[in-house]
């Protein structure tokens, strides 16, 4: 076979891996290029990294967030906006209470309409769908009669998409304690914690990171594999250190792979979405990201990440002037670095880390008390003061909180797939998160007409945003 044929095998090849990965976890939402807007321009000195400075730019993506659903009502398809739903309820439980029974009622009918599938092989869109739900409240074991987890149950089927399946399995199912795989009939190779966290262990490259595909480390996927493990290190699955290793040598890898400004490259190009994956990794780890290795003369992550924000609005994804730190807005870059900054923020006053979403209290899809005149003047500070957990291999203080659910094959019930849901929720009930006391606000941008959300849209230019955004 000739190269030139090598070659085009190659790329079709590549593109299948893109496609894949846009049809996933990206959701049909957000799949786009960039945000429509003026380009903006952040200070090029020294940046602030203090928690004032951390809520300023919490408050403004924030109200830019919020500007971007304020024309969605009932009868908008949100289904695909699930990461800034999530950013959000992690940021403020209260701030758009109407929008997430939209969002809620959105789900529960694409189900009933789809006889509960939301995908036959990329199931990812199950990890994404949950992560917002749980963020809200709401468990994703009875949304409108149907179990998220029946279809995650299936090993074989979570890990079709590779790494990205069982990544996303688990942070999804360490949720929430409540959350257990299952058994669904028809199924003979069920999921488990303990396979995943293997899977994922035996994926991680020589130099110690991990990659979608190839030999060398990416600092994306080498940041989400450790978002995965983080909860399970000193645990009884780490009773080889098995996780405890990994984790390690993919902490330094992160760390050899910083620039010298705190920002981080991939496939060639620094942008702002793998320092935000590299900041919500080592603040699930209880690592902070601000100082020891990762801090170089007063540049680190976290006042990277910080640059690319622009002022009253959202996050670039990378400078199109590196010197004059100039760039468009970006709708997949400020999913991203808003939830770093939340993770970050988190990390900072000892609340449950991103993805431990056990503060929360879970309710089941059903008809529930409007709770939307229930609104907070507070200041935009949390207030949340939960205990750090001690690090017995370290002794240092970390925010990293596992999960207590220690599931096993004998705990799992057969559940039927394919139950009748009941009628549709007309509203959710609230999150009951404590220390969260931000104020509602709103700002006007319109999502979307609903018969454009469902669209699955080409890969946009440059090729690189939506691979950052894809996992």
């Amino acid at each position: 076979m000739g190269e030139q044929q090598h070659r085009w095998r190659r790329v079709v090849a590549f593109w299948a891996i893109i496609v894949t990965m846009v049809v996933s976890l990206g959701g049909p939402q957000l799949v786009q290029a960039a945000e429509t807007g003026a380009t903006a321009t952040t200070s090029a000195s020294t940046v602030d990294a203090s928690l004032t400075a951390i809520d300023s730019a919490l408050s403004q993506t924030r109200n830019y967030v919020q500007g971007r659903f304020a024309d969605a009502d009932s009868s908008t398809q949100l289904y695909g906006s699930e990461w800034m739903i999530m950013d959000l309820a992690r940021d403020d439980p209260k701030t758009a209470l109407p929008l997430y029974t939209n969002y809620y009622n959105s789900i529960a009918s694409y189900l009933k309409e789809n006889n509960g599938e939301l995908s036959s092989n990329a199931y990812t869109e199950y990890s994404r769908v949950t992560l917002a739900l749980t963020a809200l409240g709401i468990n994703a074991q009875s949304i409108g009669g149907y179990d998220l987890f029946d279809y995650l149950s299936d090993y074989q089927k979570t890990i079709y998409q590779g790494i990205n399946g069982a990544i996303f399995a688990l942070i999804a199912v360490n949720s929430n304690p409540q959350y257990h795989f299952t058994q669904p009939a028809g199924v003979t190779d069920y999921t488990t914690k303990e396979k995943l966290v293997d899977y994922i262990i035996s994926k991680e490259l020589s130099d110690g990171g991990w990659a979608l595909f190839g030999s060398k480390s990416d600092p994306d996927i080498t940041s989400m594999a450790l978002q995965a493990l983080a909860p399970f290190k000193n645990t009884s699955v780490d009773a080889n250190h098995a996780v405890t290793n990994a984790i390690d040598k993919g902490v330094g890898v992160l760390a050899s792979m910083e620039n010298s400004d705190g920002s981080y490259t991939s496939w060639g190009t620094v942008n702002s979405n793998s320092t935000a994956q590299v900041v919500t990794a080592l603040a699930a780890l209880g690592i902070n990201p601000t100082s020891g290795e990762f801090d170089h003369n007063g540049n680190n992550p976290v006042t990277a990440l910080l640059s690319y924000h622009v002022n009253g609005s959202g996050f670039m994804y990378t400078f199109t002037d590196s010197t004059a730190k100039t760039g468009t807005v970006n709708g997949m870059a400020t999913e991203q670095d808003y939830y770093a900054l939340i993770a970050y923020r988190r990390y900072l006053t000892g609340a449950t880390s991103l993805y431990n979403m056990s503060d929360t209290t879970l309710t089941t899809g059903q008809t529930a008390p409007d709770n939307s005149g229930d609104t907070d003047s507070g200041s935009d500070k949390s207030d949340d003061t939960t205990p750090s957990n001690q690090d017995s291999s370290t002794g240092t203080e970390t925010n990293q909180q596992p999960s207590t659910n220690t599931q096993t094959d004998n705990d799992k019930k057969k559940t039927p797939r394919n139950q009748q849901p009941p009628l549709l929720a007309t509203a959710i009930v609230l999150p009951q998160t404590a220390g969260t006391s931000t104020p509602s606000q709103r700002m006007g941008r319109a999502l979307r007409p609903a018969n454009q959300l469902k669209a699955r849209v080409s890969p946009p230019a440059p090729l690189h945003p939506l691979i950052r955004k894809q996992y």
